[in-house]
Protein backbone atom coordinates (compact mmCIF):
# COMPACT_ATOMS: atom_id res chain seq x y z
CA UNK A 1 0.00 0.00 0.00
CA UNK A 2 1.22 3.18 -0.70
CA UNK A 3 -0.03 5.90 1.26
CA UNK A 4 0.47 9.34 -0.24
CA UNK A 5 -0.85 12.65 2.44
CA UNK A 6 -0.47 16.51 2.38
CA UNK A 7 -0.43 18.31 5.33
CA UNK A 8 -1.00 22.07 4.63
CA UNK A 9 -0.92 24.23 7.55
CA UNK A 10 -3.68 27.19 6.91
CA UNK A 11 -2.81 30.04 8.92
CA UNK A 12 -4.92 32.94 10.03
CA UNK A 13 -3.37 35.72 11.72
CA UNK A 14 -0.49 33.39 13.79
CA UNK A 15 2.90 32.49 12.34
CA UNK A 16 4.18 29.04 12.65
CA UNK A 17 7.31 28.34 11.91
CA UNK A 18 6.68 25.55 8.70
CA UNK A 19 9.45 23.91 8.93
CA UNK A 20 8.99 22.95 12.25
CA UNK A 21 5.34 21.95 12.07
CA UNK A 22 6.72 19.36 8.84
CA UNK A 23 9.14 18.07 11.22
CA UNK A 24 6.43 17.61 13.78
CA UNK A 25 4.01 16.21 11.14
CA UNK A 26 6.52 13.58 10.12
CA UNK A 27 6.93 12.26 13.41
CA UNK A 28 3.51 12.08 14.12
CA UNK A 29 3.02 9.92 10.87
CA UNK A 30 5.60 8.07 11.52
CA UNK A 31 4.44 7.13 15.20
CA UNK A 32 1.01 6.17 13.23
CA UNK A 33 2.50 2.67 11.67
CA UNK A 34 4.69 -0.21 12.21
CA UNK A 35 8.71 0.43 12.77
CA UNK A 36 8.96 -1.74 9.47
CA UNK A 37 6.65 0.82 7.25
CA UNK A 38 8.72 3.36 5.32
CA UNK A 39 7.92 6.91 6.20
CA UNK A 40 9.51 9.41 4.03
CA UNK A 41 8.90 13.21 3.08
CA UNK A 42 7.80 13.37 -0.75
CA UNK A 43 7.89 17.15 -2.18
CA UNK A 44 7.25 20.35 0.34
CA UNK A 45 4.77 19.14 2.68
CA UNK A 46 3.82 15.35 1.27
CA UNK A 47 4.66 12.39 3.13
CA UNK A 48 4.40 9.18 1.83
CA UNK A 49 4.37 5.55 3.90
CA UNK A 50 4.94 2.07 2.18
CA UNK A 51 3.23 -0.94 3.94
CA UNK A 52 3.66 -4.21 3.64
CA UNK A 53 1.15 -6.93 5.06
CA UNK A 54 -1.73 -4.96 3.72
CA UNK A 55 -4.61 -6.81 2.21
CA UNK A 56 -7.85 -4.81 2.02
CA UNK A 57 -8.65 -1.41 1.68
CA UNK A 58 -10.15 -1.16 5.31
CA UNK A 59 -6.76 -1.44 6.66
CA UNK A 60 -5.05 1.23 5.12
CA UNK A 61 -7.90 3.59 5.39
CA UNK A 62 -8.02 2.63 9.20
CA UNK A 63 -4.06 3.40 9.38
CA UNK A 64 -4.39 6.62 7.12
CA UNK A 65 -7.49 8.05 10.14
CA UNK A 66 -5.11 7.41 12.63
CA UNK A 67 -2.00 9.44 10.94
CA UNK A 68 -4.51 12.34 10.32
CA UNK A 69 -5.69 12.31 13.82
CA UNK A 70 -2.45 12.47 14.50
CA UNK A 71 -1.74 15.35 12.60
CA UNK A 72 -4.75 17.06 13.72
CA UNK A 73 -3.21 16.69 17.78
CA UNK A 74 -0.29 18.70 17.28
CA UNK A 75 -0.56 21.74 19.83
CA UNK A 76 -1.06 24.63 17.32
CA UNK A 77 -0.92 28.69 18.36
CA UNK A 78 -4.82 29.20 18.08
CA UNK A 79 -6.63 30.40 14.76
CA UNK A 80 -4.50 27.49 13.09
CA UNK A 81 -6.03 24.99 11.17
CA UNK A 82 -4.31 22.17 9.84
CA UNK A 83 -5.71 20.42 6.93
CA UNK A 84 -4.37 16.67 6.00
CA UNK A 85 -5.61 14.77 3.03
CA UNK A 86 -5.22 11.33 2.72
CA UNK A 87 -4.58 9.68 -1.12
CA UNK A 88 -4.39 5.48 -0.85
CA UNK A 89 -3.29 2.94 -3.62
CA UNK A 90 -3.15 -0.55 -2.97
CA UNK A 91 -0.01 -2.44 -4.89
CA UNK A 92 -1.71 -5.57 -5.58
CA UNK A 93 -1.07 -9.16 -7.20
CA UNK A 94 -2.76 -6.94 -10.38
CA UNK A 95 -0.96 -4.20 -9.90
CA UNK A 96 2.89 -4.35 -8.42
CA UNK A 97 4.17 -1.46 -10.10
CA UNK A 98 4.64 0.91 -7.65
CA UNK A 99 5.17 4.02 -9.97
CA UNK A 100 1.68 3.53 -10.93
CA UNK A 101 1.10 3.34 -7.04
CA UNK A 102 2.53 6.38 -6.44
CA UNK A 103 0.43 7.98 -9.20
CA UNK A 104 -2.58 6.21 -7.94
CA UNK A 105 -1.99 7.69 -4.58
CA UNK A 106 -1.12 11.08 -5.74
CA UNK A 107 -4.81 11.45 -7.99
CA UNK A 108 -6.73 10.09 -5.05
CA UNK A 109 -4.86 12.75 -3.00
CA UNK A 110 -5.61 15.73 -5.59
CA UNK A 111 -9.09 13.80 -4.95
CA UNK A 112 -9.23 14.36 -1.45
CA UNK A 113 -7.66 17.71 -1.87
CA UNK A 114 -10.64 19.04 -3.94
CA UNK A 115 -13.62 17.46 -2.19
CA UNK A 116 -13.05 18.60 1.10
CA UNK A 117 -10.24 19.21 4.37
CA UNK A 118 -8.83 16.39 6.21
CA UNK A 119 -10.50 13.83 3.91
CA UNK A 120 -9.36 10.37 2.87
CA UNK A 121 -9.64 8.74 -0.50
CA UNK A 122 -9.04 5.31 -2.14
CA UNK A 123 -7.70 5.22 -5.71
CA UNK A 124 -10.23 1.95 -6.76
CA UNK A 125 -8.80 -0.10 -9.35
CA UNK A 126 -10.28 -0.01 -12.96
CA UNK A 127 -9.39 -1.90 -15.81
CA UNK A 128 -8.74 1.61 -17.51
CA UNK A 129 -5.41 2.20 -14.76
CA UNK A 130 -2.56 1.78 -17.20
Amino acid sequence: MTWDGEVDGLLTGTFVPEEAFIKEAAQQIKGSFKEQDVVGRFEDDKFIVLMSGINTSSIAITKAIKAQSAVNDIKLPEGVIVDCCVGISLVTPLNRDYDNAVRNAQTALEQARKDSVNRCVLHEESELDP
